[in-house]
């Protein structure tokens, strides 16, 4: 009981130290967020700080949810590795350091997903893995082109994330795995919210695309 207290309360920690704040600190003494478009996530680390740092970030942010799932899992916490998850994408999201404002979670949500969702696929028949790669393009070309449309990158995630569930249940992965590409379904589109009313209210040569990230 404990050890798992400590893990989903270390989960959530892990998520809320966002590296785009940390390495802007270190690097340029400045806070990201009153930069760029104010967002504290890799996209507008990549225009602040360039393009290797933005780079080093986004990967940093994946590892992260990658790593909160995987040391779950090796401390043989099996059933709570979903939630730890989850509450890494939240603690990204509503950073505890940074008075709960925080990025968007679109890298970390992706590292959790990585974690989660290839090892249990790849165990299905060649044909059904198959399909699952067939689906992933058919969604990614589908989120490119109303990206193409909407001149943003809000839909275009978002559209990913909704159809998860869909995937997973398609693939017969237990209700605790569907669960959590539930969650994450819903945590990008709350975060996505704001983006998504600026589609409507937002002349395009206004808007700037790692807004979205």
């Amino acid at each position: 009981m404990i050890r798992n207290i400590g893990l989903i309360i270390a989960s959530y920690l892990v998520g809320s130290m966002l590296f785009a704040y940390i390495i802007a600190q270190l690097t340029k003494g400045i806070d990201i967020r009153e930069h760029g478009d104010g967002n504290p996530g890799g996209a507008n680390a990549i225009r602040v700080l360039g393009l290797s740092w933005g780079i080093i970030i986004l990967l940093l942010d994946i590892l992260k949810g990658v790593g909160a799932m995987a040391i779950a899992n090796a401390l043989n916490a099996h059933r709570i590795v979903p939630l730890c998850g989850f509450l890494v994408v939240v603690g990204h999201n509503w950073s505890v350091f940074l008075k709960f404002r925080g990025g968007k979670g679109i890298a970390t949500s992706i590292g959790v997903l990585l974690y989660a969702l290839p090892r249990r696929i790849f165990h299905f028949l060649p044909y059904e893995l198959a399909v699952g790669v067939g689906l992933w393009a058919v969604f990614a070309l589908l989120a490119i082109k109303v990206d193409f449309i909407r001149r943003c990158h809000a839909l275009g995630w978002s559209f990913i994330f909704i159809f998860l569930p869909f995937i997973a249940w398609g693939f017969g992965e237990p209700l605790p795995l569907i669960s959590l590409t539930i969650a994450i379904a819903i945590l990008a589109l709350v975060k996505q919210i704001p983006n998504i009313k600026r589609l409507f209210f937002m002349p395009a040569e206004a808007e700037s695309p790692g807004q979205f990230l």
